[in-house]
């Protein structure tokens, strides 16, 4: 939930970050390939700045996390401790008209102090605590948002002994420049220490674990370094830490400047982050040139064509299948789908859909394409992909459970999705056709006299008593209704349970003693 910080407004505090000056004791630093040692860093502040408000601005986190089971979804998770990296900022203000912060995202409005950090750092988390580099102790922090898309979260402290004398960071904008100079500073297992490692640009792109902008840098992103600051040869933050690649050396990935605004814009205006805006449609390449021709592509023209364009997409009833999108806010789109990154002097070509990932919820994306050889242009209003039937939303929420007769029912949710034949996929991944709406699985089946021959039943749930079924609560609500009679249960498969009402009731408290059940529903059903 949004975290509103109290207060009378901003106290004073050190200015963002200023790198002047010098320092001479860092020879404890220890040396390590790609790692910042003492001779480094004193070059480094011979060379026009001063690294050591770099390491100060870095944050040690650590996070106690409960995991939900989806195994067993009425059970406690395993409550795990793991930690990571942030640091300080100043927010700063977007140069938009009629820029609005939402009451629940004024710990976000411009000149507030929090901390950014990843957000699988701080998923499904149960306290989180941050410590600066250089201390020795621990300050509670509230997640103010977490955006599981991008990989971003924001958070605060309280308590104003945290922020004194820290430098805070100021986010600036732009894309770092490739084979340019970055250093990322965190805390990565080995240590309990700040650690700085260097390294150069190596690519951009869009893609990495978020689907989104990215920046590929020669400087490992080793576990714990995520969340932690990265800066350029003077000093200046140009991206977030986040993920390294596995069964590679020295392979990182950091989050752009550009990426963190979207968020914090995202958080600004609606109180909630509500996600990255989503194309939500199927494209074809152009590159074959009969193709093109066929479709009246000619000489410098290119585009791509929608292949298929589902309900939930943004763009249906606007465009059609066969359609040429040529243009995205007057960018043109090249035959394999690429533009060239909007914002850098590099020779970056990436997927056009980056130009709809970054657009704020609500904003007017101009399109251009051809049909039947005419050239049109719609604005769309640019939005997030909504929500399916089968649920995979980050994070995961909690399963919702129903137990009867010892059958195990919940909605449909990735965990689940190996029990959804092949042939059904494209019934589930669609929108729902009413609020409340759920496809419900038959999880598995606790063993007991009712329920005998049943036991290696799973899968999709389509009817109870012949009735069809539309969600958990519908089917609780029926379920319970049956005191008498029998309880009659089909599957997808077309395979049938029927059990006795009255014994399925009879057994339930020696069902829930021997699996440790507290109740026959989740609380949200109750």
């Amino acid at each position: 939930m949004p975290f509103n910080p109290s207060g009378s407004g901003i106290q004073p505090r050190p200015g963002p970050l200023q790198l002047d000056g010098s320092s001479d004791d860092w020879d404890g630093w220890h040396s390590m390939a790609g790692q910042m040692n003492a001779h480094d860093l004193r070059h480094a502040a011979q060379e026009g700045f001063d690294p050591e408000p770099m390491i100060k601005a870095c944050v040690k986190v650590f996070v106690t996390q409960v995991t939900p089971s989806y195994s067993l979804p009425w059970a406690r998770g395993e409550e795990t401790r793991s930690t990571g990296s942030g640091f300080v900022v100043e927010l700063p203000s977007f140069e938009l008209t009629n820029e609005t912060v939402h009451s629940n995202a004024a710990g976000a409005a411009a000149g507030c102090r929090c901390i950014v950090t990843n957000a699988h750092v701080v998923e499904n988390f149960s306290l989180v605590q941050v410590r600066p580099a250089g201390s020795a102790k621990k300050y509670v922090a509230r997640v103010m948002v977490i955006g599981h898309d991008c990989d971003l979260a924001l958070l605060h402290v309280e308590d104003e002994a945290f922020w004194d004398g820290l430098p805070l960071v100021a986010l600036r904008s732009g894309l770092p420049r490739l084979a340019s100079e970055v250093v990322a500073v965190g805390f990565p297992v080995g240590g309990d220490d700040v650690s700085a490692t260097r390294g150069v640009v190596s690519r951009i792109l869009v893609g990495g674990l978020t689907d989104n902008l990215c920046v590929q840098i020669d400087a490992a992103i080793n576990p714990g370094n995520s969340g932690g600051p990265v800066f350029d040869s003077t000093g200046k933050l140009v991206g977030v830490a986040f993920s390294g690649l596995m069964n590679a050396n020295n392979v990182g990935y950091i989050i752009p400047l550009a990426v963190l605004h979207s968020f914090i814009l995202n958080f600004r205006r609606s109180g909630v982050y509500t996600g990255k805006c989503s194309d939500c449609f199927e494209i074809q390449s152009m590159e074959n040139e009969t193709l093109r021709r066929r479709f009246g592509l000619s000489g410098k023209a290119s585009g791509v064509m929608l292949s298929r364009i589902p309900p939930e997409s943004s763009v249906h009833g606007v465009l059609k299948v066969r359609d040429i999108l040529m243009e995205v806010d007057g960018i043109p789109i090249a035959n394999d789908g690429t533009i060239q990154l909007p914002g850098t002097q590099d020779l970056i070509r990436v997927t056009f859909s980056y130009l709809v990932y970054r657009a704020p919820r609500g904003h007017l994306l101009h399109l251009t394409v051809l049909r039947q050889q005419e050239k049109l242009e719609f604005d769309v209003e640019a939005r997030p992909q909504p929500e399916l039937l089968l649920i995979c939303k980050q994070p995961l929420p909690k399963p919702s459970y129903l137990v009867v007769g010892g059958l195990v029912f919940v909605p449909l949710m990735s965990p689940y999705e190996a029990l959804v034949p092949r042939r059904k996929l494209d019934a589930v991944l669609r929108q729902p056709a009413f609020e409340g709406e759920q496809m419900i699985v038959l999880l598995m089946v606790l063993r007991s006299e009712v329920n005998v021959g049943y036991e290696e039943l799973l899968g999709l749930v389509e009817a109870f008593n012949g009735e069809p079924v539309l969600s958990l609560v519908q089917l609780k609500g029926r379920a319970e209704a049956t005191k008498d009679g029998n309880l009659q249960f089909r599957l997808e498969s077309g395979e049938m349970i029927v059990m006795s009402a009255r014994k399925c009731w009879e057994s339930e408290a020696s069902i829930f003693r021997t699996h440790r059940i507290p109740h026959r529903a989740s609380p949200d059903l109750r």
